[in-house]
């Protein structure tokens, strides 16, 4: 399995800051991605670090970035809104690699639901140390296990009435979150929901994101690694 590199994932992730951010001038995320990989920032996770850290600017004008082109200050905080956290970041790439373990034949997996009833049932998850790993879970249960295998906390998960995470769990605990990718202004510190922050337009989905949906009617749900609940839509 070929993944997508490092500096496409980057590029997607530009492409979708200037669709979410109509106020940017046109080709911005192509000039910007260029004047990215000049000064060293590869990835999503170098350029959430370098925003969060106020280096971003310091990096681009040493690798001969015009001044023009330097990054606005309410640009770079946008930019730490937008992109995935180290959470997030780090979800991902437990994602990539059990999908990578997957091809070569060194995971076994099945789709495994738990039952209704709160027991662990069929599902195991074991991703550590040397051996085969094992993935048997459905699509919520790899999303919760990637965030508990990453947080090592699970008492972060304990969102629901049973004793593990359900796709509507996600998708109610989506539903009460204040903070989105496309707010200008810092998450207050004292904020506790793990960083999270709504993506209302899938067209702004990037690597890292959760995807959630909730059918009419009492239907089973899905997540994947954003909520949407388009009401017109059968």
């Amino acid at each position: 399995m070929n993944l997508l590199s490092d500096e496409i994932l980057l590029g997607f992730a530009l492409d979708a800051f200037e669709a979410a951010h109509k106020d940017m001038p046109e080709g911005w995320s192509t000039a910007t991605l260029f004047n990215l990989q000049n000064a060293g920032i590869t990835s999503m996770n170098d350029l959430a670090m370098s925003c969060r850290d106020q280096t971003i600017n310091v990096d681009l004008e040493l690798f001969g970035t015009p001044p023009e082109m330097l990054l606005k200050s309410q640009t770079i905080q946008s930019l730490v809104n937008f992109l995935p956290g180290p959470t997030g970041f780090r979800c991902f790439r437990v994602a990539q690699r059990i999908a990578q373990m997957v091809e070569r034949g060194a995971a076994e997996t099945e789709y495994v639901h738990r039952p209704e009833n709160g027991l662990r049932g069929d599902e195991l998850w074991k991703v550590t140390g040397n051996g085969k790993w094992i993935v048997n879970v459905d699509c919520a249960g790899f999303v919760r296990n990637c965030l508990k295998h990453v947080t090592k906390n699970p008492f972060v998960m304990a969102l629901s009435d049973r004793d593990f995470m359900r796709a509507k769990d996600f998708y109610q605990f989506f539903e009460t979150i204040p903070f989105t990718i496309m707010d200008r202004q810092e998450m207050p510190a004292g904020a506790r929901l793990m960083k999270w922050r709504i993506v209302h337009d899938l067209r702004m989905v990037i690597p890292g994101d959760v995807i959630v949906y909730r059918p009419r009617g009492n239907a089973a749900g899905g997540a994947a690694f954003t909520t949407n609940d388009r009401k017109d839509l059968k």
